[in-house]
């Protein structure tokens, strides 16, 4: 069999539908095989970028591994951007690369010999589980299986599978093809350390639960809705781990850290037992301040990656080196043998409702001279009208990414896809068109910046090929609000590369849409909200929707240093978020 078919043949072998590439003759031979494919659909991007993120953000959707091809030299560099993104968000995901022969291989000391050649497995190493060139043509079983294995077991990750044109053009013996075999031992908690955490439980007048993207991934929301009936304490849940449970959920009380709604960091900092499951705390967690960080707690974190938890700099009862699923299924068993039941003796469930009623997130805004939609109010009319079917996909940069993240209350069947890796601008339209087909085609909810639309606006083109169901708004702010709210903090309103005052003018959305023969809508103003959100979802048509807001909107509630009355200066603690509050709110005499 020639090997780019039995590449093809391998794929089919996992049960791949979907495929993400770009052609280019540095893959021709691949390009061939999969043209010939009566499994397998290609989607053809058009740039690499956007290959790979339509990769990561299908594979966030399935929660399986996703499959990209690129071209050899610029075609593996511009995907490496989604690569990386990939790597920190723990998304299992087969690159597949095209390269130039082996004869043209530059010889050692030589920067380039082969046409567009890159020595790409050297560039990605570094953010990849696996990255290789396969020069002898019998070890591509070998290699295949291994990049599959390595990136779906353990803490996934993308791998990388270089193949230069001759070894994909090379006639191998279907017999003779080695295969890859290794097990990881499964590690799981000692008896011991699950009766301890149990007893420190027990002993808890205020505790509390974290869930991260761990317990996604290892595909356990079915044990995070019996542990809610067991505990019956908060629980709370990182951006990603967001459709772990619907915002309505008698103990979900939503995302706590830097920028929180003000009755998750309440909770989080206040509980004097928290179990951490999943989550690697970064920095947006722990606002940069991990010994505050929930402070009064006794702490226990699971995770699958000790490096993760070694790197935290807070005192932690334990920490323990386990896939997330594995550790919940045998924790249960622990609640159940031990028969715990919570016994509210200091009101600490009354106190958490409370704050979650006085502070909701949507009362959170800036009194400004404008009519532009603020972001909260825009996230809360698409909670309002949008089908209990529908996907959202948040951006993972700016104000919009705030709004999404935090704004959006999932209901019915909603899911909600989140990438945050990079954080890198122009992420969310590949993710979109990735999250639909994944999806089967379900109609997505995408809300994007006008500046990072940019970043890969080409895309726009996917999205009236294919005719996918993607209602993409846009928030017209007239530049990049990020940038331009760091300024005027940091540097006195001075203002460089964030508006059109400062050298960033941004096209018509209008003309644009045209270009595309996409339909066209526009929310200019907080009074049209209601009625335009509703317009724009009443059917399934790919549809462009600017919604205008105003530059001046900041990212709140959020960590931020305080000045106080004698002018000294310190940073503000989670549980008070900018805009300041009095500080005896949130509190109560009976904890």
């Amino acid at each position: 069999m020639k090997l780019s078919d039995y590449v093809i043949h391998f794929l089919e072998t996992l049960h791949v539908k979907d495929v993400f590439l770009l052609s280019g003759g540095g893959m021709m031979h691949l390009l061939d095989s999969l043209a010939q494919s009566r499994q397998i659909q290609p989607y053809y991007n058009l740039n690499e970028q956007a290959t790979s993120i339509c990769g990561d953000a299908y594979a966030q959707f399935q929660n399986e591994m996703s499959v990209c091809m690129v071209t050899t030299g610029p075609g593996g560099t511009n995907a490496i951007t989604g690569v990386v993104s990939a790597y920190q968000d723990s998304t299992p995901m087969l690159v597949i690369s095209g390269q130039v022969k082996r004869a043209d291989f530059a010889p050692k000391g030589v920067r380039v010999y082969g046409a567009q050649e890159v020595n790409i497995t050297g560039l990605v190493e570094n953010v990849t589980k696996y990255a290789v060139t396969v020069t002898e043509p019998e070890k591509i079983r070998y290699h295949l299986e291994k990049a599959v294995y390595l990136a779906t077991h353990g803490r996934r990750g993308p791998v990388w599978v270089d193949l230069p044109l001759d070894v994909q053009s090379a006639e191998v013996d279907l017999e003779k093809l080695k295969g890859y075999e290794e097990e990881h031992p499964l590690c799981k908690p000692a008896e011991k350390t699950l009766e301890k955490i149990v007893t420190d439980l027990k002993a808890a007048k205020k505790p509390a639960v974290l869930l991260g993207h761990g317990v996604v991934a290892s595909h356990a929301h079915h044990f995070v809705h019996e542990l809610s009936q067991l505990l019956q304490i908060p629980i709370m849940a990182t951006w990603r781990g967001k459709e772990l449970l619907p915002e309505e959920h008698p103990y979900y009380f939503g995302s706590p850290g830097s920028q929180a709604p003000r009755y998750s960091n309440f909770i989080l900092q206040r509980s004097d037992f928290l179990l951490i499951v999943g989550s690697r705390l970064d920095w947006s967690l722990t606002a940069f301040d991990e010994p505050g960080f929930a402070p009064n707690a006794k702490k226990y974190i699971v995770d699958i990656d000790q490096a993760e938890m070694d790197k935290l700099h807070m005192k932690l009862e334990e920490k323990i080196c386990c896939d997330a699923g594995t550790f919940l299924s045998l924790f249960i068993l622990e609640l159940k043998k031990q028969a715990y039941q919570f016994r509210d003796s200091s009101n600490w469930l009354e106190s958490c409702r409370e704050w979650k009623h006085q502070y909701p997130i949507y009362h959170e805004r800036m009194e400004l001279d404008t009519q532009g939609v603020w972001g909260y109010d825009f996230a809360k009319a698409l909670t309002s009208y949008s089908d209990n079917e529908d996907v959202f996909v948040a951006s993972p940069t700016g104000r919009v990414c705030i709004a999404m993240n935090l704004g959006i209350a999932l209901k019915g069947t909603q899911r909600f896809v989140a990438p945050r890796g990079l954080g890198s601008m122009g992420y969310a339209l590949p993710s979109a068109i990735g999250v639909c087909i994944a999806s089967n085609r379900r109609r997505t909810i995408c809300f994007e910046g006008d500046g990072s639309l940019q970043h890969n606006i080409q895309e726009l083109q996917l999205i009236v090929t294919y005719q996918l169901p993607i209602k993409l708004f846009i928030y017209n702010n007239r530049g990049y609000s990020s940038i331009y709210g760091m300024q005027n903090t940091h540097f006195r309103h001075r203002l460089a590369g964030c508006t059109p005052e400062s050298g960033v003018i941004l096209p018509s959305l209008k003309r644009i849409a045209e270009a595309y023969g996409i339909s066209y809508a526009c929310i200019s103003s907080s009074a049209e909200l209601k009625q335009g959100v509703q317009k724009a979802l009443k059917d399934e048509a790919p549809l462009i929707c600017e919604v205008v807001g105003d530059i001046r909107f900041e990212e709140i509630p959020r960590t931020q240093t305080r000045v106080h009355e004698d002018g000294t200066i310190t940073s503000s603690s989670m549980e008070d978020l900018y805009p300041f509050i009095d500080s005896t709110k949130g509190e109560r005499e009976t904890i």
